[in-house]
Formats: structure tokens, sequence, C-alpha cells
């Protein structure tokens, strides 16, 4: 995530903000990483199979089940991060 957010910054925005990130190499290696390792080799073995019928499943779990909880996770982590708590509470 930290590499991404370098490119992000230096190719899109053509600035660099060395603040930003550290917040995003401290989600991405302690966060996102780890949750992601975690989740699909559980979703593989709960759901084992190559077929096209396994993968859509696999898929529909993820992004109906896992997507929205991981996503408001990691917008309150970095809203923590940023020092923005009156976001978080809202």
């Amino acid at each position: 995530m930290g590499a991404g957010d370098f490119i992000g910054q230096v190719y899109y925005e053509g600035s660099f903000d060395k603040e930003r990130l550290a917040r995003y190499s401290i989600l991405g290696a302690g966060l996102v990483g780890p949750s992601l390792h975690y989740w699909y080799n559980f979703l593989g073995r709960m759901i084992p199979g190559t077929q096209f019928s396994a993968v859509i499943y696999r898929i529909a779990v993820d992004q109906l089940i896992f997507a929205p909880c991981f996503i408001g996770l990691f917008i309150f982590c970095i809203l923590l991060l940023e020092g923005r708590p009156e976001l978080v509470y809202c």
C-alpha cells in the first residue's frame, strides 16, 4: 500500500506527503495485508474448488459480507491515524 500511495502521490498528484505515506504503509502492513491473507485462506477452505460456481460464490461472499465490514474498519483506522476522531464517532 505504501508503494501504491507513493506512486499515486508523485505521478497523479505531483506532490508528496510523507505522513500520508506512513499512514498507508502502516495500514497496509498491519491491517490490510494480514487481514486479506487470512480471509482469503479461510474463504478458499470454506468454498473449495476452481469451478465457475465456486469462484462466483467466493466473490459474492467476499463482496457482500467481508468487504463492507472491512471498508468500514479501514476508514475508521485511517481517520484515527489522521487524528480526526470527531469524524470517527459521527
